[in-house]
């Protein structure tokens, strides 16, 4: 076996781990095992469920040239969410965070200048469509093309001035040389001070592919000795010398920079779609969080491509407004809405109830620490409804017309009454197939453990083998009554991190498409 590294990202080391061409040792998804020199067919949708970020861009950046084609296409990336900057001094990549929850499976974050001709940026940055910023810089940024941009993470705080955000139309675009050769500042002493620095960056990143390709060709030759390949680590640990910092960025990720293949736009792949990429902008997963809690309000003009939208923290600010409700009921631009999913947002009287009854083709609805006023009518279409009711609210509503539902989930923590309630009233609907519980409190301190003594008996389920209970293991040990509640054999009780939302056999293919584009991108699957 090959000798043992530890790569280290940003203050998180992943310590043991274990690099060779014959990649036995990986605990993805199904424990796959191949040899990445023999493989006839290596498929990009299986290295992303196989090989976490870190892994990618060193077990295939320094294995073997035929891999570097894989590194440089968007679709080996579905989990990296980008933060664009303008930022001339910025060339290579820079990773913020990672998630290594679910065995390194989470979303990588990275920080990117949009305008860098680093080749990762240009090929993978600026294609695989899952992008988180600011709402201002939609309207603001110069972006160049070609750009994709799928699935957005947008926050609207107390420094936002935008009077109206266009999420309708594409960003603004301009021209990469005329953007490089403009700074912001017009000043002929600071163009002739940026020009400098781009010299110096030039010839910094020179010498590190020259220092990086040697490095490659050693790696080749120790392959055919079956020897240890090298290890480009990005080590940006707590180091007090930023340049040292942003060097060793640039020396790993330029290795890329003398080693890209010719690359064609027309055979791009949406790694979120799995489809021929769309270059115009069609936004399909929009999670928008407000952080500012004044009034102010800019205009949002919803594009009406969105199969996925997820709110937090809006109140009447929005919901009352002309423009929202001449959109969204008299446009009808959420009539493609999939999934919803509201997260601590008030609604007035009847304002949720509007919104909910210009969804017409909705499958998933979330309610997540919602209030409303007046009577909820769920509507028909939903196959999926997750309520996670707020301290204190009593919430009144109706599911005598979800004839289809399939799944439902609550926790029971914040307000134990209102989600036993849920679930009771759900027990009379027939369709319903899984039943999941998110969390359920246990003892601690002044906590006292949920009394499940009104939960009601699902005993006309005994005989479904169909019908599951997903929850978390331990809970279940520490909740018996449950498997009394629920008198189903002991193996249709999952645990609840097996469970995946592509498991309901209803969903729609629009539904089923924007499920794989959201695999990632946890927000909206909830």
């Amino acid at each position: 076996m090959a000798k043992q590294h530890s790569l280290r990202m940003d203050n998180l080391e992943i310590d043991d781990l274990s690099i060779d061409t014959d990649i036995s040792s990986l605990s993805g998804p199904g424990g796959i095992q191949f040899d990445l020199l023999t493989i006839p067919q290596f498929n990009v949708t299986y290295i992303s469920r196989c090989l976490s970020v870190a892994e990618r861009l060193t077990v295939l950046a320094c294995t073997h040239r035929r891999f570097y084609e894989f590194i440089l296409q968007p679709q080996c990336f579905p989990d990296m969410s980008f933060f664009p900057q303008e930022n001339s001094s910025l060339h290579a990549p820079k990773i913020m965070s990672t998630n290594l929850n679910n065995g390194g499976m989470g979303i990588t974050y990275v920080q990117i200048n949009i305008w860098s001709k680093h080749p990762f940026v240009q090929r993978v940055a600026l294609l695989a469509g899952m992008w988180n910023f600011k709402a201002d810089l939609w309207n603001m940024m110069k972006w160049p093309t070609p750009l994709n941009i799928e699935s957005l993470q947008l926050t609207l705080d107390y420094t936002s001035c935008a009077s109206s955000i266009h999420l309708d139309k594409l960003p603004h675009h301009d021209d990469a040389n005329n953007n490089a050769n403009n700074s912001n500042n017009d000043d002929d002493e600071d163009n002739e001070s940026s020009q400098s620095r781009s010299r110096t960056q030039s010839q910094s990143d020179s010498e590190s592919e020259d220092k990086l390709n040697q490095a490659i060709v050693n790696s080749m030759q120790r392959l055919s000795l079956n020897q240890p390949p090298f290890i480009a680590c990005y080590d940006q640990d707590n180091t007090n010398n930023a340049a040292d910092a942003d060097h060793k960025t640039t020396t790993t990720m330029t290795t890329m920079d003398a080693m890209s293949p010719p690359f064609s736009f027309d055979a791009c792949v949406s790694p979120t779609t799995g489809k021929p990429m769309d270059l115009r902008g069609r936004l399909r997963n929009l999670f928008f969080i407000k952080y500012d809690t004044s009034y102010h309000q800019p205009i949002i003009y919803f594009p009406t491509t969105l199969r996925g939208l997820g709110l937090q923290s809006f109140t009447a600010s929005l919901f009352s407004q002309k423009w929202w409700i001449q959109q969204i009921q008299f446009e009808q631009r959420l009539e493609s809405l999939r999934f919803l999913v509201l997260s601590c947002c008030e609604f007035g009287e009847n304002e949720l109830q509007m919104l909910l009854g210009n969804v017409p083709h909705i499958e998933h609805l979330s309610l997540r620490y919602i209030r409303w006023e007046g009577m909820l009518q769920f509507p028909p279409s939903l196959l999926s409804l997750g309520f996670f009711p707020e301290r204190s609210f009593v919430a009144d509503y109706s599911l005598r017309l979800c004839t289809k539902l399939w799944q439902i989930t609550t926790r029971f923590n914040e307000n134990d009454e209102m989600s036993i309630a849920f679930v009771n009233a759900c027990r009379a609907l027939s369709s319903i197939q899984r039943v999941k519980f998110e969390h359920i409190r246990h003892q601690q301190y002044s906590e006292p453990d949920v009394n499940f003594e009104s939960l009601q008996c699902w005993k006309h389920k005994k005989n479904d083998a169909t019908f599951t209970v997903a929850m978390v293991e331990e809970e279940c040990d520490n909740y018996p009554i449950l498997k009394e509640i629920f008198p189903i054999p002991v193996q249709n009780f999952i645990n609840l991190a097996h469970t995946r939302f592509q498991d309901c056999p209803l969903w729609s293919e629009e539904s089923m498409e924007f499920i794989h584009m959201t695999d990632k991108r946890k927000l909206l699957l909830r």
